[in-house]
């Protein structure tokens, strides 16, 4: 059956954008803004009417979505009042908006408790959270909006045509992300030891350092002495191997992604940040070997998919761990794993998690 469906992101990270920001990955887009589309995109293929409203400058039709600037208030009233389902993101101070009759659900994100605080839940049918520990964190250690509170689960995806083309594994090239603060620091501690065991491994990190430490100080005290001590460890082993590549658009990231041996993410952090870690997802779909911690869900989503997964305990001693693990995979074939996360990234492909989209809509929808 077809659907009117509404996605709205009232927020994003930097500035309008456009739907070629969104499908080619610009610079600057985040992974919430990302899944907005690639859900509705997949929701569009299935038969349904699909608008989503966020900051943009360039609003139009593409691919079944039509893309609207939610900065003009009167259309987006019009079209919510019209809407079967309404999907918010990042926020659920769009859904008060509603018409009662539509089934509103509340794609929540890890911090939005913390940022938006309570008083919403009236205005939500269902929240969605991406893994059960991602669930579990927002309504044990930060609280719930209600104890009645409908709860479902639908995992992020990934592009899996991004990760098509065909790319030679360059052996020994290691791969970091993710947020410096969630483990960098650590990664850079040992990294001497991983380099010293093979002289020719290479570290690329994709991310901008240095923009990260101007923020970073200027957060809480442990972030910003993890940032001091990043960059400053990045400075010493330059020419040590360890490449600083920058930020990149997701497809250009791709690229990389596929030619790499191993994806190096020891996850360590301050609180809980890691309800799934799409990171680690596009790095099994690449093949690049992912030697991981079984912080926040990290565990629960990757322990069947072929990483490497080492349970982080208290003290420095997972740190030792993760440094045998990371020397043990170096001493491995490791063709056979490559494929194993092939398959597995493949049921997170986004036509699959839209389905999941549908068991959901299906099951809440209201007369």
């Amino acid at each position: 059956m077809s659907r009117n469906v509404v996605h709205v992101c009232k927020d994003v990270a930097h500035g309008p954008l456009s739907y070629r920001d969104l499908t080619s990955g610009g610079r600057g887009v985040t992974g919430s803004e990302q899944s907005m589309l690639y859900a509705a995109r997949a929701q569009a293929r299935q038969g349904h009417r699909v608008v989503c409203y966020l900051p943009t400058d360039t609003p139009g039709l593409a691919e079944g979505v039509e893309l609207l600037d939610i900065r003009s208030a009167w259309p987006l009233l019009r079209r919510v009042d019209s809407a079967d389902v309404v999907v918010s993101w990042c926020t659920a101070d769009p859904l008060r908006m509603a018409p009662s009759n539509a089934l509103r659900i509340y794609n929540i994100q890890i911090n939005d408790f913390l940022l938006n605080g309570f008083g919403y839940e009236q205005y939500v049918d269902v929240f969605v959270c991406v893994s059960q520990a991602h669930r579990d964190h927002l309504w044990t250690e930060d609280g719930h909006p209600g104890s009645d509170a409908v709860v479902e689960i639908i995992p992020n995806g990934v592009e899996l045509e991004r990760f098509q083309s065909p790319k030679k594994t360059v052996p020994g090239r290691c791969v970091y992300t993710s947020s410096p603060d969630r483990g960098l620091h650590w990664l850079l501690a040992i990294w001497p030891e991983i380099r010293m065991a093979f002289p020719y491994t290479e570290l690329h990190i994709f991310y901008e350092v240095q923009k990260w430490l101007d923020n970073a100080v200027l957060l809480n005290s442990e972030i910003g002495n993890r940032a001091r001590y990043v960059v400053r460890r990045v400075n010493e082993l330059q020419g040590h191997g360890v490449v600083m590549r920058g930020p990149m658009s997701p497809i250009e990231l791709a690229g990389e992604l596929l030619q790499a041996d191993l994806f190096l993410y020891p996850c360590d952090p301050i609180r809980f940040t890691e309800g799934f870690s799409c990171a680690t997802l596009e790095a099994c779909a690449a093949g690049a070997v992912p030697v991981i911690t079984d912080a926040d869900a990290l565990g629960e989503i990757y322990g069947k998919s072929g990483a490497v997964v080492v349970p982080r305990g208290s003290g420095r001693r997972w740190v030792d761990d993760y440094l045998e693990a990371v020397l043990g995979i170096f001493g491995e074939e490791r063709e056979s794993r490559r494929s194993s996360l092939r398959e597995f990234a493949a049921q997170f492909g986004w036509d699959v998690v839209a389905n999941r989209w549908a068991e959901v809509v299906m099951k809440h929808v209201k007369p």
